[in-house]
């Protein structure tokens, strides 16, 4: 269940079951294919994201080279969010 994914997520550990069944309520599931972009470098946001299933590559694009730099993995159950 989404709540039960919530409650494994770092950041909201500490929040009871009534909190995160309000929260579930206030959700929107997205789905990516493999290759999506879910944030792009440079974009404006303000987007919490938790990853259900699957995973997430984190990349940072070099200027200089415009290459995109491997950062890290995310797997179900950890976030990410624009800044």
């Amino acid at each position: 269940s989404l709540v039960r994914t919530l409650r494994s997520v770092d950041v909201l550990k500490s929040l009871s079951v009534g909190q995160l069944q309000r929260l579930e309520d206030v959700l929107t599931e997205v789905t990516y294919k493999p290759g999506d972009y879910v944030i792009r470098q440079g974009e404006q946001g303000d987007t919490f994201f938790i990853i259900m299933d699957g995973k997430a590559v984190v990349t940072k694009r070099d200027e200089s080279s415009a290459q995109e730099q491997r950062l890290m993995e995310l797997a179900a159950g950890q976030f990410l969010r624009e800044r």
